[in-house]
């Protein structure tokens, strides 16, 4: 179970670094934060309904 977690973790990690790697490079100032906004939000929603899902199995 804790492998898991962690490789949850390190995945959500790099998506966001390459995700804001990514939108930093390609969009004009005004644009990224909207972009960075909505592109977390959605990661975190699906991260943690991934671990409630996993988490709510194994009870």
């Amino acid at each position: 179970m804790n492998s898991v977690l962690i490789l949850l973790v390190i995945i959500y990690g790099l998506s966001l670094i390459g995700s804001f790697l990514g939108i930093t490079l390609a969009l004009p100032i005004e644009q990224r934060q909207e972009s960075l906004t909505l592109l977390i939000t959605v990661q975190a929603v699906l991260i943690a309904s991934i671990l409630g899902f996993y988490l709510g199995k194994k009870s």
